[in-house]
Protein backbone atom coordinates (compact mmCIF):
# COMPACT_ATOMS: atom_id res chain seq x y z
CA UNK A 1 0.00 0.00 0.00
CA UNK A 2 1.01 3.19 -0.46
CA UNK A 3 1.75 5.98 2.26
CA UNK A 4 -1.39 7.58 2.16
CA UNK A 5 -3.15 4.48 1.30
CA UNK A 6 -5.97 4.60 3.71
CA UNK A 7 -7.31 8.50 3.36
CA UNK A 8 -6.93 7.68 -0.89
CA UNK A 9 -9.23 4.70 -0.26
CA UNK A 10 -11.63 7.00 1.57
CA UNK A 11 -11.45 9.35 -0.88
CA UNK A 12 -10.70 11.94 1.99
CA UNK A 13 -7.69 14.27 2.55
CA UNK A 14 -5.20 13.99 5.55
CA UNK A 15 -6.74 16.55 7.58
CA UNK A 16 -10.49 14.98 7.56
CA UNK A 17 -12.34 16.01 10.37
CA UNK A 18 -13.74 12.36 12.10
CA UNK A 19 -17.38 13.18 10.40
CA UNK A 20 -15.24 13.43 6.94
CA UNK A 21 -14.07 9.69 7.50
CA UNK A 22 -17.07 8.12 8.68
CA UNK A 23 -19.32 9.86 6.11
CA UNK A 24 -16.95 8.10 3.49
CA UNK A 25 -16.74 4.38 5.07
CA UNK A 26 -20.53 5.00 5.57
CA UNK A 27 -20.60 5.74 1.76
CA UNK A 28 -18.20 3.03 0.32
CA UNK A 29 -18.18 0.06 2.74
CA UNK A 30 -21.82 -1.35 2.10
CA UNK A 31 -20.90 -1.23 -1.80
CA UNK A 32 -17.44 -3.31 -1.64
CA UNK A 33 -19.09 -5.25 1.01
CA UNK A 34 -18.30 -8.97 0.22
CA UNK A 35 -22.41 -9.53 -0.52
CA UNK A 36 -22.79 -6.56 -2.75
CA UNK A 37 -23.57 -7.48 -6.41
CA UNK A 38 -22.94 -3.69 -7.47
CA UNK A 39 -19.49 -3.28 -6.92
CA UNK A 40 -18.31 -0.62 -9.56
CA UNK A 41 -14.20 0.04 -9.26
CA UNK A 42 -15.06 2.74 -11.63
CA UNK A 43 -17.10 4.63 -8.84
CA UNK A 44 -14.34 3.92 -6.04
CA UNK A 45 -11.35 6.97 -5.14
CA UNK A 46 -8.99 3.87 -6.06
CA UNK A 47 -10.14 1.91 -9.81
CA UNK A 48 -7.32 -0.52 -9.97
CA UNK A 49 -8.64 -2.99 -6.70
CA UNK A 50 -10.82 -5.75 -6.58
CA UNK A 51 -14.27 -6.13 -4.35
CA UNK A 52 -12.29 -8.20 -1.49
CA UNK A 53 -9.46 -5.99 -1.78
CA UNK A 54 -11.18 -2.59 -1.13
CA UNK A 55 -12.98 -4.99 0.98
CA UNK A 56 -10.17 -5.47 3.48
CA UNK A 57 -8.48 -2.20 2.53
CA UNK A 58 -11.33 0.22 3.23
CA UNK A 59 -12.04 -1.84 7.09
CA UNK A 60 -8.14 -1.57 8.07
CA UNK A 61 -8.54 1.84 7.02
CA UNK A 62 -11.37 2.87 9.44
CA UNK A 63 -9.96 1.25 11.71
CA UNK A 64 -6.75 3.07 12.09
CA UNK A 65 -8.21 6.47 10.83
CA UNK A 66 -11.00 6.08 13.97
CA UNK A 67 -8.27 5.19 16.70
CA UNK A 68 -6.52 8.83 17.63
CA UNK A 69 -3.10 6.97 18.13
CA UNK A 70 -3.20 4.83 15.37
CA UNK A 71 -3.97 7.74 12.79
CA UNK A 72 -0.86 9.96 14.48
CA UNK A 73 1.67 7.54 13.93
CA UNK A 74 -0.06 6.78 10.51
CA UNK A 75 0.75 10.03 9.31
CA UNK A 76 4.17 10.18 10.54
CA UNK A 77 5.22 7.37 9.08
CA UNK A 78 5.82 4.88 12.18
CA UNK A 79 2.26 2.99 12.53
CA UNK A 80 4.65 -0.20 11.42
CA UNK A 81 7.52 0.69 12.46
CA UNK A 82 8.00 1.32 16.33
CA UNK A 83 6.75 -0.53 19.59
CA UNK A 84 3.48 -1.19 19.42
CA UNK A 85 3.93 -2.38 15.88
CA UNK A 86 0.09 -2.15 14.68
CA UNK A 87 -1.30 -5.02 12.74
CA UNK A 88 -4.69 -5.13 11.49
CA UNK A 89 -7.64 -7.15 13.45
CA UNK A 90 -9.45 -8.32 10.35
CA UNK A 91 -12.67 -7.81 12.25
CA UNK A 92 -14.05 -6.48 9.21
CA UNK A 93 -17.81 -7.31 10.08
CA UNK A 94 -17.15 -5.95 13.83
CA UNK A 95 -16.41 -2.37 12.08
CA UNK A 96 -19.19 -2.86 9.32
CA UNK A 97 -21.51 -3.83 11.89
CA UNK A 98 -20.44 -0.60 14.52
CA UNK A 99 -20.40 1.99 11.48
CA UNK A 100 -23.41 0.97 9.27
CA UNK A 101 -25.67 -1.94 10.92
CA UNK A 102 -25.60 -0.08 14.73
CA UNK A 103 -24.42 3.20 14.30
CA UNK A 104 -25.00 5.04 17.54
CA UNK A 105 -28.11 7.14 17.67
CA UNK A 106 -30.46 9.22 20.19
CA UNK A 107 -34.43 9.52 20.39
CA UNK A 108 -35.90 12.92 20.65
CA UNK A 109 -38.74 13.00 22.82
CA UNK A 110 -41.97 14.84 21.60
CA UNK A 111 -43.15 17.47 23.51
CA UNK A 112 -45.95 17.14 26.19
CA UNK A 113 -48.64 16.82 24.33
CA UNK A 114 -47.69 16.75 20.87
CA UNK A 115 -49.26 14.35 18.53
CA UNK A 116 -45.18 14.01 17.09
CA UNK A 117 -44.02 10.39 17.11
CA UNK A 118 -40.64 9.40 18.21
CA UNK A 119 -37.97 10.45 16.35
CA UNK A 120 -34.75 8.98 15.95
CA UNK A 121 -31.60 11.12 15.27
CA UNK A 122 -28.64 9.11 14.08
CA UNK A 123 -24.94 9.94 15.11
CA UNK A 124 -21.39 9.54 14.06
CA UNK A 125 -19.88 7.35 15.82
CA UNK A 126 -17.74 8.67 18.54
CA UNK A 127 -13.61 9.07 17.64
CA UNK A 128 -11.99 7.05 20.49
CA UNK A 129 -9.23 8.88 21.50
CA UNK A 130 -6.98 6.93 24.48
CA UNK A 131 -4.97 8.15 26.64
CA UNK A 132 -1.05 7.82 26.07
CA UNK A 133 1.10 5.50 27.91
CA UNK A 134 4.66 5.58 27.94
CA UNK A 135 7.47 4.22 29.83
CA UNK A 136 10.42 6.29 30.93
CA UNK A 137 13.31 4.83 31.40
CA UNK A 138 15.19 6.94 34.63
CA UNK A 139 18.93 6.22 36.22
CA UNK A 140 19.19 5.68 40.00
CA UNK A 141 21.22 8.74 40.04
CA UNK A 142 18.50 10.40 38.20
CA UNK A 143 15.78 9.20 40.20
CA UNK A 144 18.51 10.30 43.31
CA UNK A 145 19.10 14.06 42.56
CA UNK A 146 16.12 14.64 40.10
CA UNK A 147 16.68 15.88 36.58
CA UNK A 148 14.13 16.60 33.49
CA UNK A 149 13.62 13.69 30.89
CA UNK A 150 11.75 14.31 27.29
CA UNK A 151 9.22 12.44 25.50
CA UNK A 152 8.68 12.73 21.55
CA UNK A 153 5.56 11.44 20.01
CA UNK A 154 3.04 12.55 17.26
CA UNK A 155 -0.25 14.13 18.77
CA UNK A 156 -3.13 14.25 16.29
CA UNK A 157 -5.14 18.10 17.09
CA UNK A 158 -7.92 19.60 16.17
CA UNK A 159 -7.00 22.95 14.08
CA UNK A 160 -10.10 24.59 12.88
CA UNK A 161 -12.21 21.89 11.92
CA UNK A 162 -9.22 20.17 10.72
CA UNK A 163 -7.19 17.10 11.48
CA UNK A 164 -3.51 18.04 11.95
CA UNK A 165 -0.57 15.60 13.47
CA UNK A 166 2.87 17.71 14.76
CA UNK A 167 5.39 16.06 16.76
CA UNK A 168 5.29 16.70 20.43
CA UNK A 169 7.78 17.21 22.94
CA UNK A 170 6.82 16.95 26.58
CA UNK A 171 9.13 17.62 29.36
CA UNK A 172 9.09 15.36 32.51
CA UNK A 173 10.00 16.62 35.57
CA UNK A 174 11.82 13.86 37.50
CA UNK A 175 11.33 14.47 41.71
CA UNK A 176 14.10 12.79 44.25
CA UNK A 177 10.69 11.12 45.48
CA UNK A 178 9.52 8.97 42.85
CA UNK A 179 10.36 5.97 42.54
CA UNK A 180 10.08 2.35 39.77
CA UNK A 181 6.94 1.77 39.38
CA UNK A 182 5.39 5.26 39.47
CA UNK A 183 3.36 6.85 37.50
CA UNK A 184 1.28 9.95 36.93
CA UNK A 185 -1.24 11.81 34.08
CA UNK A 186 0.04 14.76 32.03
CA UNK A 187 -3.91 16.29 31.57
CA UNK A 188 -4.50 17.37 28.13
CA UNK A 189 -1.44 16.42 26.75
CA UNK A 190 -2.93 13.50 24.88
CA UNK A 191 -4.36 13.71 21.18
CA UNK A 192 -7.06 16.43 20.90
CA UNK A 193 -9.62 16.00 18.03
CA UNK A 194 -13.80 16.53 17.77
CA UNK A 195 -13.59 18.12 20.86
CA UNK A 196 -12.18 14.73 23.03
CA UNK A 197 -9.05 15.28 24.84
CA UNK A 198 -6.68 13.05 26.03
CA UNK A 199 -3.56 12.77 28.84
CA UNK A 200 -0.52 11.04 29.02
CA UNK A 201 0.20 8.99 31.47
CA UNK A 202 3.99 8.46 32.23
CA UNK A 203 5.13 5.18 33.90
CA UNK A 204 8.67 5.45 35.71
CA UNK A 205 11.20 2.51 35.26
CA UNK A 206 14.58 2.54 36.46
CA UNK A 207 17.04 1.27 34.59
CA UNK A 208 19.25 -1.48 36.52
CA UNK A 209 22.62 0.06 38.13
CA UNK A 210 25.53 -1.77 38.51
CA UNK A 211 26.13 -1.24 41.98
CA UNK A 212 23.27 -0.19 43.72
CA UNK A 213 19.47 -2.36 44.35
CA UNK A 214 17.18 -0.37 45.19
CA UNK A 215 14.64 -1.31 47.71
CA UNK A 216 12.06 1.23 48.94
CA UNK A 217 14.22 3.82 50.15
CA UNK A 218 16.92 1.71 50.99
CA UNK A 219 19.59 1.00 48.91
CA UNK A 220 21.72 -2.26 49.06
CA UNK A 221 25.31 -2.44 48.07
CA UNK A 222 26.63 -6.80 47.35
CA UNK A 223 30.57 -6.19 48.16
CA UNK A 224 33.32 -8.95 48.42
CA UNK A 225 36.72 -8.92 50.30
CA UNK A 226 39.14 -11.36 49.92
CA UNK A 227 39.75 -14.16 51.73
CA UNK A 228 42.95 -12.54 53.34
CA UNK A 229 40.82 -9.80 54.59
CA UNK A 230 37.98 -11.91 55.97
CA UNK A 231 40.80 -13.55 57.94
CA UNK A 232 42.79 -11.37 58.79
CA UNK A 233 41.14 -8.17 59.00
CA UNK A 234 41.52 -5.05 56.17
CA UNK A 235 39.39 -1.87 54.56
CA UNK A 236 36.76 -2.14 52.17
CA UNK A 237 36.15 1.22 50.54
CA UNK A 238 32.99 1.82 48.49
CA UNK A 239 31.37 5.05 46.65
CA UNK A 240 28.11 5.98 48.12
CA UNK A 241 24.87 6.85 45.39
CA UNK A 242 26.21 11.14 45.89
CA UNK A 243 29.67 9.95 45.08
CA UNK A 244 30.74 9.94 49.35
CA UNK A 245 34.03 7.53 50.20
CA UNK A 246 33.45 5.62 53.09
CA UNK A 247 35.92 2.91 54.63
CA UNK A 248 34.61 0.08 56.29
CA UNK A 249 37.07 -2.23 58.31
CA UNK A 250 36.68 -5.60 58.28
CA UNK A 251 37.02 -7.30 62.16
CA UNK A 252 37.77 -10.49 62.17
CA UNK A 253 36.78 -13.82 62.46
CA UNK A 254 34.14 -13.01 59.77
CA UNK A 255 30.61 -14.56 59.48
CA UNK A 256 30.69 -17.96 57.73
CA UNK A 257 27.20 -18.78 57.53
CA UNK A 258 25.54 -15.58 56.03
CA UNK A 259 27.32 -12.46 54.41
CA UNK A 260 28.32 -9.47 56.93
CA UNK A 261 25.63 -7.08 57.12
CA UNK A 262 26.65 -2.83 57.39
CA UNK A 263 24.15 -0.26 57.87
CA UNK A 264 24.50 3.12 57.13
CA UNK A 265 21.75 5.35 58.17
CA UNK A 266 20.86 8.42 55.93
CA UNK A 267 22.83 7.36 53.12
CA UNK A 268 19.86 6.06 50.75
CA UNK A 269 17.54 7.44 48.57
CA UNK A 270 16.05 11.15 49.42
CA UNK A 271 12.72 11.22 50.97
CA UNK A 272 10.19 13.74 51.85
CA UNK A 273 11.68 13.46 55.58
CA UNK A 274 15.29 13.01 54.82
CA UNK A 275 16.73 9.67 53.47
CA UNK A 276 16.51 5.94 53.55
CA UNK A 277 20.04 3.44 54.76
CA UNK A 278 22.56 1.91 52.83
CA UNK A 279 22.53 -1.69 53.83
CA UNK A 280 26.39 -2.69 52.77
CA UNK A 281 26.17 -6.91 52.15
CA UNK A 282 29.39 -7.91 52.70
CA UNK A 283 30.23 -12.06 51.19
CA UNK A 284 33.95 -13.47 50.80
CA UNK A 285 35.74 -14.35 47.87
CA UNK A 286 37.36 -18.00 47.98
CA UNK A 287 40.57 -17.68 45.77
CA UNK A 288 41.41 -20.24 42.91
CA UNK A 289 44.52 -21.79 44.71
CA UNK A 290 47.03 -22.79 42.06
CA UNK A 291 48.51 -26.42 41.49
CA UNK A 292 52.16 -25.71 42.87
CA UNK A 293 50.42 -24.08 45.97
CA UNK A 294 47.76 -26.55 46.99
CA UNK A 295 49.89 -29.16 48.91
CA UNK A 296 51.11 -26.05 51.25
CA UNK A 297 48.09 -24.13 51.61
CA UNK A 298 46.40 -27.24 52.11
CA UNK A 299 48.51 -28.30 54.73
CA UNK A 300 47.99 -24.79 56.19
CA UNK A 301 44.34 -25.05 56.19
CA UNK A 302 44.14 -28.39 57.90
CA UNK A 303 46.24 -26.96 60.49
CA UNK A 304 43.73 -24.21 61.50
CA UNK A 305 41.03 -26.25 61.34
CA UNK A 306 42.56 -28.71 64.15
CA UNK A 307 43.84 -26.02 66.36
CA UNK A 308 40.25 -24.15 66.60
CA UNK A 309 38.83 -27.39 67.24
CA UNK A 310 41.31 -28.17 70.12
CA UNK A 311 40.34 -24.29 71.20
CA UNK A 312 36.40 -25.27 71.44
CA UNK A 313 37.38 -28.57 73.63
Amino acid sequence: MSSQSYYAALGVREDAPMSEICQAYQHYAPLCHPDSSNYDPATFPIKDLGQQEYWLLINEACEVLTNAEWRARYNVGTLKLSLPVYEFSGDCMEIYQKFIICPRSVVVMPSEGSSESLNVVPMEPVLYVPSLAFFLDVELEEFFHGTTKTIVHARLLNVEGRAQTSLQTLAVTITPYMRHGGSFLMKGCGHEIDHAQSDVLVKLRQIPHPLFVLSGDDLIYNATVPLSTALFGGSLKIVTIDRKPLSIYIHPPFPTERPLVKRFKGEGMKTQTGRGNLIVNIYVKIPYVPLHMRDRMESIVREMEQFIAMDKN
